[in-house]
């Protein structure tokens, strides 16, 4: 089975990326977008929601976006933390603890979500490190609604975006070309050259 991973596409974590250079128009354009980039990019894939624990230790749903698409044939998963665990006392969640609810053979994920160099991270490197296939989408990250604000679209086409996105980086700076090839060699399974 494929699956789309998006790490806390909580309501908190949009309005701060929203903030600036959005106004209330503009936020909601992108969240129209972000749902119509994530549905269409992964349409063959079973989409994975995770977010953190209410007082009973159950997702709490009331925390996601407010605008986020959420069908009901995607599969809403606890972190095993409360927001609070993490935001406040920097108690991270266990990624083995979040991949064992998913139900079924993963042959491919994606992960992607909040934040991409931190949650993202930690779960795509242990399922790297435990012989998943895996990736992850810096394009439904919190880089979203950067190079959404910049261009105005993110190409639907995954290989697509990658290329326009390296290209961008030739133009802006050797140098960080080539500290992105130096993190795809120590992170092979981010999406980005």
């Amino acid at each position: 089975m494929n699956y789309l991973l998006i790490m806390y596409p909580i309501q908190h974590y949009f309005d701060r990326e929203t903030n600036w250079p959005y106004n209330q128009s503009e936020a909601r354009m992108a969240v129209e977008y972000y749902n119509s980039l994530l549905y269409t990019r992964y349409f063959n894939f079973e989409k994975i929601f995770v977010t953190f624990d209410d007082e009973n230790g159950l997702p709490d749903k009331s925390l996601f976006w407010k605008g986020l698409r959420i069908d009901p044939d995607v599969l809403v998963i606890s972190a095993t933390i409360k927001f609070d665990d993490l935001d406040t006392h920097c108690i991270y969640p266990n990624p083995a603890n979040i991949i064992k609810q998913i139900p079924d053979v993963i042959d491919n994920i994606v992960v992607s979500g909040f934040h991409y160099w931190d949650c993202v991270d930690r779960v795509a490197n242990y399922l790297y490190k435990n012989s998943y296939d895996v990736q992850s989408d810096p394009d439904l990250s919190e880089f979203f609604f950067y190079q959404y604000h910049l261009q105005g679209y993110i190409s639907v086409d995954r290989d697509e975006s990658i290329r326009l996105r390296t290209e961008r980086l030739k133009k802006e700076s050797i140098i960080g070309l080539r500290s992105l090839i130096a993190e795809k060699s120590e992170y092979p399974y981010i999406l980005m050259i």
